[in-house]
């Protein structure tokens, strides 16, 4: 169920960090451990929603959160509704050809208070170290799978702001994500050159 179309690397985020002038191998081995962490058939896996982008999904009854359309929902791992509402999904306007990158435009603390709420209900607690690597390998996973769909998108697909300007957006979010993890430090170097330059592929 998770495995999501990998544009070749020329067209991917590994293809922007070379034409940046960036060593690529440590974001390589990065991105290679985050896929093997989400998309490993004998890992951790729970019914997800995967379509927590926006507010129209989620209902308040009598002071609970009650969550609707579930027809996105899937069976993956515990971490990608979290990424998912973090790092936004590149989807199509309803009734529409034309794409837009949209999410909850939540902070990224949004992620510690998610791991501190999940100890409290009895749910894993993770060491530093551990939730960096958890939860960094899913934004970072999740926002490459958005750069991805922009290269499977039919020719007659158009990305409301341009699709330039849309990959800028999803490195600049990815950025302001994982900035302070450690464990992905040589990713956030290589965001710092690329949102700095012009970013340009295929489209």
């Amino acid at each position: 169920i998770l495995k999501s179309y990998q544009p070749p690397e020329s067209q991917g985020f590994i293809g922007l960090v070379e034409a940046a002038g960036v060593s690529a191998a440590p974001c390589r081995h990065l991105l290679q451990q985050a896929a093997r962490l989400l998309t490993f058939p004998d890992g951790p896996s729970v019914f997800l929603h995967d379509d927590l982008i926006s507010a129209r999904q989620v209902m308040l009854v009598n002071g609970e959160c009650m969550l609707l359309d579930f027809e996105m929902a899937k069976f993956g791992h515990p971490l990608l509704d979290i990424s998912r509402s973090l790092a936004g999904k590149f989807d199509r306007k309803a009734g529409t050809s034309t794409y837009v990158l949209k999410h909850l435009d939540a902070p990224a603390s949004l992620a510690e208070t998610y791991r501190r709420q999940l100890a409290a209900l009895g749910g894993p607690v993770f060491t530093d170290s551990d939730w960096d690597q958890a939860i960094g390998a899913a934004i970072v996973f999740t926002s490459v799978i958005n750069l991805g769909a922009q290269h499977c998108a039919p020719p007659r697909v158009m990305a409301k702001d341009g699709f330039q300007q849309t990959r800028k957006k999803v490195l600049e979010r990815l950025r302001a994500l994982i900035e302070d993890n450690r464990t992905f430090a040589p990713i956030t170097a290589a965001l710092e050159a690329l949102t700095k330059g012009v970013v340009d592929t295929r489209r």
